[in-house]
């Protein structure tokens, strides 16, 4: 049996003031005039691992947004960075913040279309690597503990003037970040195992020794999705699926 992944996205709730995941928590946007003062976070943290994503960014505002990692109590009506419990690229000014003040700068400022990678080793110690379109751009110790939480900080002069979109490793990666991905860890299967005889009930059921014969009951649904995100360099990506309710004749 192939499992399907499951990658991070942003969590519809809890969320902090004045944000709000759209598109299934694929992207995020601002939904009224708000400063940088809260944040939103993925919906599943991790702890083991080398694991990252990416972002690009764009709207009719000035570029002024965080993006980084949070851990589970960090408080979702505080910026990244903006205490021990979250770390913050700032990505126009170029700096990385925690605990309220910057603890790297110099870093190249980031434009509207530009995609910034985030990848965290978990190592020891914990290792935070940053990337802006594929070129990786700092290396450096993380002071987070815990299970971590990818996380972005938005701000704008109105609803829908700065918005967000996140790769988890689901589309093309632009660089080792979302390569790496932010996915759960795969589950065990157990084998699906194909009898080469017919199945009959046993002699005390009712009916007794009757053959299977699955039939299907409510017909095909055929689901089809078109979608490309701004990771260039792939393809639109075209999926299908189909689905049928089979019951006992």
């Amino acid at each position: 049996m192939t499992m399907t992944d499951t990658f991070g996205r942003f969590a519809a709730t809890p969320i902090g003031p004045l944000l709000a995941a759209r598109d299934g928590g694929l992207t995020l946007a601002t939904t009224g005039a708000t400063t940088l003062a809260s944040h939103a976070r993925s919906d599943f943290g991790l702890d083991a691992g080398t694991v990252g994503v990416e972002f690009a960014v764009w709207g009719d505002d000035a570029l002024a947004a965080l993006v980084g990692f949070a851990t589970g109590p960090a408080a979702l009506n505080k910026a990244l960075g903006a205490d021990l419990a979250s770390i913050g690229w700032d990505l126009a000014a170029g700096r990385l913040l925690q605990a309220g003040g910057a603890i790297a700068t110099g870093l190249p400022a980031v434009t509207h279309g530009d995609i910034v990678g985030l990848q965290v080793v978990f190592s020891i110690p914990r290792q935070l690597r940053l990337y802006l379109n594929g070129a990786q751009i700092l290396v450096r110790e993380l002071q987070l503990s815990g299970p971590l939480f990818f996380a972005a900080s938005l701000a704008a002069t109105k609803a829908g003037g700065l918005c967000l979109a996140v790769n988890a490793g689901q589309w093309g990666p632009r660089s080792e970040a979302a390569a790496a991905g932010w996915r759960l860890p795969a589950a065990s299967v157990s084998p699906t195992r194909l009898a080469d005889v017919d199945w009959l009930s046993a002699p005390g059921d009712s009916p007794a020794n009757a053959r299977y014969e699955g039939l299907v009951a409510e017909g095909v649904n055929l689901i089809q999705e078109l979608a490309f995100w701004p990771w260039g360099g792939d393809p639109v990506s075209q999926a299908a699926a189909a689905e049928c309710v089979v019951v006992d004749a």
